[in-house]
């Protein structure tokens, strides 16, 4: 039953409101096991769009060969980019299945293969939708950032000949091609593994990722005892490898995992990770004009909080966010995140809690950033003594 308003708009604006992302996530091509696609009834995309389907291993999916596949899944793009203030579209599952030998293409591939060989075709299948896509989405809403996860293995390297299942051969996912040919903002390959299972294939994904970004998503399941039980340093020694050779950042399946603190990892991230707030990576390919800076901050008491304001700059017609940097010292280091107290601020002010009963000197000055995450200089720096005594 729908629940009486709409879930999306009011994710997004929660999301905004915490200085956060939204990005939709797509489950590409599978549509689920008989039991699933039978429980939807009319509603399954097998009932509706049954040209578009194929069974396969006792599951439904939509076929990449049929071309109208890729028409209907750009549909569902053009209504979420076109109805909601999102920030990303995030393709999952955007690849044949497993065992993807036997899957069922084999009249379409007659038909259309052109006698070109079976993988090469099914590549294109792939490649062709994502850059269409790609194409439209940033015909409309240029900042629309385009993002996919595709196996955490792109393909077998002389390092690791014994590689197993790979994006490329696999799975017929060719996500260096997307990168080079610029049709991708941003790659978070799904790198469950550990050691030379890992390692050298961030150094890949980096080698080919033409300057896109590439964030390894890491496999905090793999922490839970009957998975693989791995530890803490497991995981941390992955973020320190990609955070050296190149990744733009890393994300962690499942949230759950983080949230329970599995094995004290949240307290890990917390403490020692992400201590300090950061900036989104800069989508200079996309844009790279620099934002006029806000004007100082404005600085009133009001009980026991700090109302800080500042206007947007007039020059600026775009949707900005605000970056606020603090110093307790006199001056503020932008290049230090010990100094960023908030970011992704999409109002022209914000409230501080503070501790009324001590004294004490605070130096501020905020920041504008484009929707492409490109920051403007800061503002002239604004101080502020905090007093008991009314002055």
């Amino acid at each position: 039953t729908m629940p009486g308003y709409d879930p999306l708009a009011f994710v997004i604006d929660e999301c905004h409101k915490r200085g956060m992302e939204c990005h939709a996530w797509f489950v590409t091509f599978p549509l689920g096991t008989d039991k699933s696609v039978k429980e939807q009834g009319k509603l399954s995309v097998v009932k509706r769009q049954p040209k578009l389907c194929k069974r396969h291993n006792g599951e439904w999916y939509l076929d990449p060969g049929v071309p109208g596949t890729s028409d209907y899944i750009l549909s569902l793009v053009k209504e979420l980019v076109n109805g909601y203030d999102i920030d990303g579209i995030h393709f999952d599952y955007i690849r044949y299945p497993e065992q993807a030998k036997s899957f069922p293409d084999k009249s379409l591939y007659n038909k259309y293969g052109k006698k070109r060989p079976l993988a090469e075709w099914r590549r294109e299948n792939i490649n062709k939708m994502v850059y269409r896509i790609y194409d439209w989405v940033k015909s409309v809403k240029p900042w629309v950032q385009v993002s996919s996860s595709p196996l955490g293995k792109y393909n077998r390297i002389e390092r690791v000949p014994n590689a197993g299942w790979t994006a490329y051969e696999s799975v017929f996912q060719d996500p260096k091609m997307w990168m080079q040919n610029g049709k991708q903002d941003m790659i978070v390959p799904m790198m469950y593994y550990l050691h030379d299972n890992f390692f050298p294939f961030v150094d890949n994904w980096v080698d080919n990722c033409n300057g896109r970004l590439v964030v390894p998503g890491l496999g905090a399941y793999r922490m839970l005892k009957e998975e693989a039980d791995w530890t803490v340093n497991d995981i941390t020694d992955q973020i320190d490898y990609s955070r050296y050779y190149g990744g733009a950042g890393c994300t962690f399946f499942r949230c759950a995992n983080i949230l329970d603190n599995t094995k004290g990892l949240y307290d890990e991230l917390k403490d020692n990770y992400y201590k300090y707030p950061a900036q989104l990576p800069p989508l200079s390919w996309l844009n790279d004009t620099v934002p006029t800076a806000p004007e100082e901050v404005r600085i009133e008491k009001e009980g026991d909080e700090l109302k800080l304001s500042w206007r947007k700059p007039d020059s600026e017609k775009d949707v900005l966010t605000y970056t606020v940097y603090y110093s307790l010292t006199d001056s503020i280091d932008p290049a230090s995140a010990r100094n960023i107290l908030m970011t992704g601020i999409r109002d022209t002010s914000i409230y501080l809690p503070v501790d009324t009963a001590s004294e004490r000197g605070y130096t501020f000055s905020v920041s504008s950033s484009t929707r492409y995450h490109i920051e403007s200089a800061l503002s002239k720096e604004t101080y502020y003594y905090l007093t008991k005594y009314p002055k």
